[in-house]
């Protein structure tokens, strides 16, 4: 199918360039033999049940959960060994979710040119910091740099709750993912990947949500719901989790002039006592993001 879309794309415009955004994880996990997973959905259609039902919802379950040991998972040889046909008619290899291959397959196939055509925010600095070193890897593209309506509550962080359930019920609408809203405001995801990306040192500071303080916090890996704000009316001399992102080695946290904490990376320093007004904050050069 690849292929035959590729040839039909190059007869259409072979001006362009031509890629294809591979998952995978989904390639490892799927059935290869598309004759038998035709004759299973033509069955399931005969009987009335709707083929690949909640397979999305299963599907971001799956990655979800396996978010910390994915970039090991897609190393594996299967995964090269079934995507590797499909990559090598492309002009440009589109990875999805697969930056944990992007070193050996540099190594593996040197002509190969390779772009991120879907990469978790929360990875985005991570990944480019990787990206930018290496020539093959043109860049990459974040689901979602756009928050938008549909999977709601994928991205949102909770609080006082146990257990996290796969997306919002009514009258949750937007996703959350996490760099700018629906509005078009930018979220503090935004202002980190603007920094990884060299367009500034920073630093930027973000405060997590003091009417939460306390409270038990379910998020993915890396996610923030920080705001770049002081204002917490009624919040007075609750603990407030203050974020600080800058280029770098070491961020130290001020208040009335008076040390109150510092850490090194993206390490979120607690600051006690006032909420409101400013918080100087010094930085020390001379190490990484």
């Amino acid at each position: 199918m690849n292929r035959r879309l590729v040839y039909r794309i190059r007869e259409l415009d072979p001006t362009r360039l031509v890629t294809n955004g591979i998952n995978g994880f989904l390639n490892l996990i799927c059935p290869m033999d598309d004759e038998k997973l035709a004759a299973k959905n033509a069955e399931k259609k005969a009987s009335g049940e709707e083929p690949n039902k909640n397979l999305i919802v299963i599907l971001n379950h799956l990655i979800g959960v396996l978010k910390k040991t994915l970039k090991y998972i897609v190393r594996l040889p299967t995964v090269d060994k079934r995507t590797r046909r499909c990559f090598e008619v492309l002009d440009v290899a589109g990875y999805n979710y697969m930056a944990g291959r992007y070193k050996g397959d540099a190594k593996r196939y040197p002509l190969r040119v390779m772009v991120g055509t879907e990469t978790n925010p929360n990875d985005a600095v991570d990944t480019w910091s990787e990206i930018e070193y290496m020539p093959s890897v043109i860049g990459g593209f974040m689901w979602t740099g756009w928050d938008y309506i549909g999977e709601a509550g994928y991205g949102i962080v909770l609080y006082g709750q146990k257990k996290r359930p796969m997306f919002a019920p009514w009258p949750g609408l937007t996703s959350g993912t996490p760099v700018i809203d629906i509005t078009g405001h930018r979220q503090t995801q935004s202002y980190l990947n603007e920094i990884g990306w060299h367009r500034t040192k920073g630093p930027h500071l973000a405060v997590q949500p003091v009417n939460h303080s306390g409270e038990q916090r379910l998020a993915s890996a890396g996610r923030t719901d920080s705001i770049h704000s002081w204002s917490w009316e009624g919040c007075e001399g609750r603990l407030a989790t203050v974020e600080v992102y800058a280029d770098a080695h070491e961020v130290e946290l001020l208040l009335d002039g008076a040390p109150r904490g510092s850490a090194t990376r993206r390490l979120p320093a607690d600051v006690p006592g006032r909420v409101q007004g400013a918080v100087p904050t010094r930085c020390v050069d001379g190490g990484d993001l």
